[in-house]
C-alpha cells in the first residue's frame, strides 16, 4: 500500500458511516411503515495488504485497509411470519363470522320485545282468549291482528335473512377477485426478486412488500407460503399452486345450485369446488351456508309446523254462523325458481325430469314433474307428467300443450312463457338463472318459497266471525276447539296434530313437541354460535399479538436501538472526518516545506 494511504482507510470510513447512518435515518423514518422490516448495514474490513512502512524482516503482518458496507442485512424470520399468518388467517376467519353474526342478530330481532317469541306467545295467547270468551267479537279481531302480526314477523325475518345471503354472497366474488389481484402481484415481484437479488445484494423494499401482501392474502384465505432461496414466494392452496414463480392461478367464483349462490373452484378445475375455512372468505362462507341456512330452515319448520297444527284443528271446528272451519293460513307459494345446468351437448330430442313442489289455492303442497325436452339448439319445451297440474300461459292462465324455454346463442336465458296450473292456484316458473351451459350433464337445482316467507292469513277468511272456535255446530259460546289449538303450541297429543305426516310438522319430526322450544333452541343454536366465534377471536387474538411481537421483535423499528445507532455512526463519522483533518495538515506540511532546508 502505498505511503499516506491512510487517507483513502479515512475516506473509506467516512463513507460506510455516512451509509450506516443514512440507512438508520431510514429505519426511523418508516418505524410505523406498514411491513417495513428493519435494515443495518454489515460493515467488514477492507482486505489487508503489505505496507512500505515494514521489511519481511520486522515481523510485522499486513494491515487494514480500512471498512466498506458488505451488503444491507434485512431482518426477518420465515418462522415467525409463517405463524403470524396461519394466525392471522384464523383470527379473520372468527372476526368475520362475529360481525356476520352480529348483522343476522340484529335483523332477526330475537332478543327484542318484537321477537318471533314473542309474536308466537301472543298469537295462542290470543286463542287462548278466544276460548275464555269465544262470542265477544273484539277478541276474534284481537286474534285475527296477532295472527297477521305473526305472518309478517315470518315473513320480514325470512326475507332479511335472504338478503343478508345475497349480500354475503357478493362479498365473497369480492374478496376472491382480490386474492386474484394479490396473487397476481405476487407473481410479477416474484419475477423481479428473482432478476434483483444476488449473492450481495437483495431487494429488501421489493421483499417488504412481497411480505406485505402475504399477509394481506392469508387475512383474506389460508394459504401455505414457501419462500425459496432465491426470495421468490411459492404460494398453494390445498395443495393446490396459487403462485409458482412469475406465474399465478386464479381462483373463480362461480353460481351454482338451487339458490344460485358462489361456489370457488379453480378456474382450471371447475369441476371440483374448493372447501375454504380459514381467512374472512371462510368465514362469510360458513355464515352464509351453515348459520343463515340453518336459521332459514328453522324458520321455515315452525312456520309450516304453526300454520298446519292451527289449519287442521280450525278445519275440525265451527265458526260463529255454524259453518265447518276452513284452513287458518295458506301459504303463498306462487313461484319455484330453477338454476343451474340444462346439458349443452344434449342432441335434439333429449329429455330431462324435474321434480319440484307446488301449491294449491288452500296451500296443500303437491309433488309436480316436469319433463325438459330439446326442440331446438337453443330451445326446450316442457310439460307436466303429473296429473292435475297442466301447463298455462303466462298472461291469461289459458291451457298450452307445452312451456317453452328459449336461451341465447351463448346459453344464456331469454324467455318462458308457462306457468303451472294446479287446482286454481298458478305457480310460475322463474328460469333467470337457467342455463343451457356449463357441464357434461344436467343439473337443474329448484327452490320453492318457504313457508316462513309465504305464509299468510287465508284470503278467504274475510271475517272474525269465520273462526272456528267451536267443536260443534250452532254453538257460539264454546271455544272448545280455540283451546285445543292454543294448547298444539307445546303439544302434540291432540289427535289430528298428532296424524300430521313428518313433512306437515317438521317441528315433532326433530323430536321437539313445543314449538316455543324449538323456536328456543333455535335461538340458543345461534348464541352458541355466536359464543364459539368470539372466543375464537379472543383465542386467536391472544395468540396473533404474541407473535406479532415476537415478529417485531425481529423485524420491528426500536427507536431507542436505532438513536444508539445514530450516536455510534456518527462518532464514528466524526473520528474520520479528524482522520481526514491529520492527513490533511500531514499533506500541507509537506508541500509547503519539503525541500526548504540548506536554501
Amino acid at each position: 500500500m502505498a505511503g499516506f494511504s491512510g487517507i483513502q482507510v479515512a475516506l473509506q470510513t467516512l463513507l460506510a458511516q455516512q451509509a450506516a447512518l443514512e440507512i438508520t435515518q431510514n429505519n426511523v423514518a418508516n418505524a410505523n411503515t406498514e411491513g417495513y422490516h428493519r435494515q443495518e448495514a454489515v460493515l467488514k474490513a477492507g482486505y489487508p495488504t503489505r505496507s512500505m512502512a515494514f521489511s519481511n524482516s520486522s515481523g510485522v503482518q499486513n494491515i487494514g485497509t480500512g471498512v466498506y458496507v458488505a451488503s444491507i442485512k434485512r431482518y426477518s424470520l420465515n418462522f415467525y411470519d409463517t405463524q403470524y399468518r396461519n394466525q392471522l388467517s384464523n383470527n379473520s376467519y372468527y372476526s368475520t363470522i362475529v360481525e356476520m353474526l352480529s348483522e343476522i342478530e340484529t335483523n332477526l330481532g330475537d332478543d327484542s320485545g318484537d321477537g318471533l317469541t314473542n309474536r308466537l306467545n301472543n298469537f295462542f295467547s290470543a286463542w287462548q282468549t278466544v276460548a275464555t270468551d269465544p262470542d265477544i267479537p273484539a277478541n276474534r279481531e284481537d286474534l285475527l291482528e296477532t295472527a297477521q302480526t305473526l305472518v309478517e314477523g315470518f315473513q320480514d325475518r325470512a326475507s332479511r335473512l335472504l338478503q343478508i345471503q345475497k349480500d354475503q354472497d357478493l362479498s365473497i366474488t369480492q374478496r376472491v377477485s382480490d386474492v386474484n389481484k394479490i396473487a397476481a402481484q405476487l407473481a410479477e415481484l416474484n419475477a423481479q426478486i428473482g432478476r434483483s437479488q444476488t449473492e450481495t445484494y437483495q431487494p429488501n423494499a421489493l421483499l417488504d412488500e412481497r411480505d406485505r401482501l402475504l399477509d394481506q392474502l392469508s387475512g383474506l384465505i389460508g394459504v401455505t407460503t414457501h419462500i425459496q432461496d432465491d426470495g421468490q414466494a411459492m404460494i398453494s392452496i390445498q395443495g393446490h399452486a396459487l403462485v409458482v414463480g412469475s406465474r399465478s392461478f386464479e381462483l373463480d367464483a362461480t353460481a351454482q345450485g338451487k339458490k344460485n349462490l358462489v361456489q370457488i373452484n379453480w378456474a382450471d378445475e371447475p369441476d371440483n369446488p374448493l372447501t375454504i375455512e380459514s381467512g374472512e372468505i371462510g368465514g362469510l362462507l360458513y355464515a352464509r351456508d351453515v348459520v343463515i341456512e340453518e336459521q332459514l330452515e328453522k324458520l321455515d319448520d315452525t312456520a309450516t309446523s304453526v300454520m298446519n297444527r292451527v289449519n287442521t284443528i280450525h278445519r275440525s271446528g265451527y265458526d260463529l254462523d255454524g259453518a265447518a272451519g276452513i284452513n287458518f293460513f295458506t301459504s303463498n307459494a306462487s313461484a319455484v325458481f330453477l338454476s343451474g345446468h340444462l346439458n349443452l351437448f344434449s342432441s335434439i330430442g333429449a329429455t330431462y325430469n324435474v321434480d319440484m313442489e307446488v301449491r294449491d289455492e288452500t296451500g296443500t303442497p303437491h309433488a309436480v314433474t316436469l319433463q325438459f325436452t330439446k326442440t331446438a339448439t337453443n330451445q326446450w319445451t316442457y310439460a307436466s307428467l303429473t296429473a292435475g297440474a297442466s301447463i298455462v300461459n303466462n298472461d291469461n292462465l289459458t291451457t298450452i300443450s307445452n312451456g317453452v324455454v328459449t336461451f341465447d346463442a351463448s346459453g344464456n336465458y331469454v324467455s318462458n312463457n308457462g306457468r303451472i296450473l294446479y287446482g286454481t292456484q298458478a305457480t310460475s316458473l322463474d328460469m333467470e338463472n337457467l342455463k343451457q351451459t356449463g357441464g357434461t350433464a344436467s343439473s337443474v337445482g329448484i327452490d320453492n318459497l318457504n313457508d316462513a316467507l309465504s305464509i299468510r292469513i287465508n284470503p278467504l277468511l274475510t271475517s272474525y266471525r269465520q273462526i272456528a272456535a267451536a267443536t260443534v255446530t250452532n254453538a257460539p259460546g264454546d271455544g272448545n276447539n280455540a283451546l285445543a289449538i292454543a294448547n298444539s303450541v307445546t303439544s302434540t297429543t291432540n289427535a289430528l296434530v298428532a296424524a300430521l305426516s313428518d313433512f306437515d310438522d317438521p317441528v315433532a319430526a326433530s323430536g321437539e313437541d313445543s314449538i316455543l322450544h324449538f323456536n328456543t333452541s333455535r335461538i340458543t343454536e345461534f348464541a352458541l354460535k355466536q359464543r364459539h366465534a368470539e372466543t375464537g377471536v379472543s383465542d386467536t387474538k391472544s395468540i396473533l399479538s404474541a407473535m406479532d411481537d415476537q415478529r417485531e421483535a425481529v423485524s420491528g423499528v426500536n427507536s431507542d436501538e436505532e438513536a444508539t445507532n445514530m450516536v455510534k455512526y456518527q462518532r464514528a463519522y466524526q473520528a474520520a472526518a479528524r482522520l481526514m483533518n491529520v492527513f490533511d495538515e500531514m499533506l500541507e506540511l509537506i508541500v509547503t516545506n519539503l525541500g526548504l532546508v540548506g536554501r
